[in-house]
C-alpha cells in the first residue's frame, strides 16, 4: 500500500498484514504532507519491510503487533516522520498534543524496532485529535483483529 497523495489524512486501523514483502505500508509522497495513525494492527509473517516512510510523513505508530515481522520499519525511514512510542516511557509524551496516553507496539520474533520520537508528529496529529481512533491494549490487538476481519465479519 502506497500513501502518497499531497494532504493524505489516513487512520489505519485493525487490519490484518501478513505475509507481504514489503511497503506494507508506504507513506509518502513528493508533494504535500501525508499524516498518518496506524492503530490496532496486526502484522504477521512479513519477510520484506513494515512501514518505509519518507520526510514527508508524518505518522503515529501505536497499539500494533508485530509477529515474525523481518523488517517493522526500514532503516530509510525519516526519524523526522515517525512516533514510533519506542518503550512505555514515550506513551505519556502524547498527553499534551493529543489529550491521552499514546499505547506501545508489540514484537515478536520480528527485527529490530527503532526509537523514533518525531514530536512533530503529535503536534501535527493533535490537529485532528477528535478524530483519531482509540487504541486497544496490544495484547488484544491478535484477537480483535482476528475475530473481525474479512468477508462477511466487518462490523461483528
Amino acid at each position: 500500500m502506497i500513501i502518497g497523495g499531497n494532504g493524505d489524512k489516513v487512520t489505519l486501523d485493525r487490519n490484518y498484514w501478513h505475509d507481504l514483502s514489503g511497503r506494507a505500508p508506504k507513506i509518502g509522497g513528493s508533494t504535500g504532507l501525508q499524516v498518518v495513525q496506524a492503530v490496532n494492527n496486526w502484522f504477521a509473517s512479513n519477510t520484506g519491510h513494515n512501514f518505509d516512510v519518507s520526510a514527508s510523513g508524518r505518522v503515529l505508530i501505536e497499539g500494533n503487533r508485530f509477529e515474525s515481522s523481518t523488517t517493522p520499519i526500514t532503516t530509510a525511514t525519516s526519524t523526522s516522520a515517525v512516533f514510533d512510542v519506542p518503550d512505555s516511557g514515550s506513551t505519556s509524551t502524547c498527553s499534551s498534543p493529543l489529550g491521552r496516553v499514546c499505547v506501545i507496539n508489540a514484537l515478536s520474533g520480528s527485527g529490530a524496532w527503532p526509537s523514533l520520537k518525531a514530536t512533530q508528529v503529535l503536534t501535527e496529529l493533535g490537529k485532528y485529535k477528535a478524530n483519531l481512533v482509540k487504541p486497544i491494549p496490544y495484547g488484544d490487538v491478535k484477537t480483535t483483529v482476528s475475530n473481525n476481519y474479512g468477508i462477511g465479519r466487518i462490523g461483528n
